[in-house]
C-alpha cells in the first residue's frame, strides 16, 4: 500500500492516505475549491483518545521513519556538485520575488542582517538570478514549477545546496538580528539552533529508544529549525540530507509529512556513528523555544522588558510575516517595528549590559 495515493471520483479529486481518504476537492483556474477534510494524517496516525496523544505516537513517528528509510541507499551515491571557495563565508538568503516585493517586516528582517554584518557577503537569491547559483536536477525544476513541490521544500533543497556548495549562513528572510552573530557560530563547522530534545541524543543510543524518549506531537521539529544554518562547505551531514531530498522528490509526487525533511535529518545523524558525534559536539547555545519566542510575541501588546529579556537570549529570532491581516493590537511589537524601524527595535532595546 503507498502512503499517498491520488484518485479521480467525477469532477472530484480524492487524496488517500494509507488507503483511507483525508481530502476530497474539486478544481478550478487550476486552484482547489470546495476542499473537505475528513481527518488529518498526523491524526490518523496518532490514534487520538479523548484528545489526548498516546503512546501509539511512536508508531506514528516510526512509520514515517521507516517510509523514508527506503530511501537511504542514496548516501552511498556521489553529489555531482564540486565544493567551492568562490565566495568567502556568504549568508545566504532567498526571496524570490525580489527585494522591492519584500513585506514591510521581511525588509526590516533581512536590514537587520546587513546592519549587524557588515563584512560579510550577504547573496539575496531571487527568481532572477537563482539559476546562478544553484545546478539542481531537471526533475526539481519541473516538479517545482508545476506546483509538486511548493515553495517551502523547495527553499530546503536550494539552502542545503548552496551550504554544501559554498559553504557560509543561510538565514531566512524572516530572520531579525538584534546584535552581531557570535563568533562561535561563524566558526563552527556546523550549526543549527537545536531542540531541548537534541540534548537527550547520546552516542550509543539508538534510533527506536530515542523516538520513545521524544514522544512528543511534532516530532519532525525536534532536530533543528534549519530556518538558520551555518556550515562549512562539503559538510557531510548537509551532504547527506541533500541526497535524501534529491532522491525523494525523484520519485515521489507528494509529501508524506510537512517537516519530513527532520525526519531525514533523524535518520542521518543515526546512520553513521561519527555524524551523530558531530552533532553531538555541535554548539548548544539556545533552545528553539528562545530562537522563536519574539515571533510568538509579534501580535501581543508590546512588552519592552520581555522583549529585552528575549533579545539578550539571543541575537537572531525568526519572525514571521503571514497572518498580518488579522486583528492585532494597535500597540503590538509587530506594530511597533513597523512604526519604528530596526534602529529603536535593535539599538535602543538590545544595547543593554549582558551577563
Amino acid at each position: 500500500m503507498k502512503l499517498f495515493e491520488k484518485k479521480k471520483d467525477g469532477n472530484r479529486r480524492n487524496l488517500y492516505f494509507c488507503g483511507k481518504r483525508f481530502l476530497s476537492y474539486k478544481k478550478k483556474n487550476n486552484q482547489p475549491i470546495e476542499v473537505k477534510t475528513y481527518f488529518t494524517t498526523l491524526n490518523y496516525f496518532n490514534e487520538y483518545t479523548n484528545g489526548q496523544i498516546t503512546r501509539s505516537d511512536e508508531k506514528c513517528h516510526m512509520r514515517i521513519l521507516k517510509y523514508l528509510e527506503k530511501y537511504m541507499y542514496a548516501l552511498d551515491y556521489d553529489l555531482e556538485i564540486e565544493p567551492t571557495n568562490e565566495y568567502n563565508n556568504p549568508i545566504w538568503q532567498l526571496w524570490l520575488q525580489g527585494e522591492e516585493n519584500m513585506p514591510p517586516i521581511v525588509k526590516i528582517c533581512t536590514e537587520s542582517v546587513k546592519k549587524y554584518n557588515p563584512e560579510r557577503n550577504i547573496i539575496l537569491l531571487t527568481k532572477d538570478n537563482l539559476k546562478d547559483y544553484v545546478d539542481l536536477p531537471e526533475y526539481i525544476w519541473d516538479k517545482y514549477e508545476k506546483g509538486v513541490i511548493t515553495h517551502t521544500h523547495f527553499s530546503d533543497i536550494v539552502r542545503f545546496y548552496l551550504l554544501y556548495k559554498y559553504g557560509g549562513t543561510w538565514a531566512d528572510a524572516t530572520i531579525f538580528m538584534s546584535d552581531k552573530m557570535p563568533e562561535y557560530i561563524k566558526n563552527s563547522d556546523f550549526f543549527v539552533f537545536k531542540d531541548l530534545t537534541s540534548s537527550l541524543i547520546k552516542l550509543k543510543m539508538t534510533l527506536e529508544q530515542f523516538v520513545i524518549v521524544n514522544n512528543m506531537r511534532d516530532f519532525g521539529s525536534w532536530t533543528n529549525s534549519i530556518s538558520f544554518i551555518h556550515s562549512k562547505k562539503g559538510n557531510k551531514l548537509i551532504g547527506n540530507n541533500l541526497k535524501l531530498m534529491l532522491e525523494y522528490w525523484k520519485n515521489e509526487d507528494s509529501i508524506c509529512h510537512y517537516l519530513f525533511c527532520s525526519y531525514f535529518f533523524t535518520l542521518v545523524i543515526f546512520s553513521d556513528k561519527k555524524l551523530k558525534e558531530d552533532f553531538i559536539k555541535a554548539p548548544y547555545i539556545i533552545s528553539t523555544n528562545e530562537y522563536g519566542a519574539l515571533q510568538g510575541c509579534l501580535y501581543e501588546h508590546y512588552d519592552e522588558k520581555m522583549v529585552k529579556q528575549i533579545m539578550n537570549l539571543t541575537p537572531i529570532h525568526k519572525l514571521t510575516y503571514k497572518n498580518q491581516d488579522k486583528n492585532v493590537y494597535e500597540d503590538s511589537l509587530l506594530n511597533h517595528i513597523l512604526k519604528y524601524g530596526l534602529d529603536d527595535v535593535a539599538k535602543n532595546l538590545v544595547h543593554v549590559e549582558r551577563e
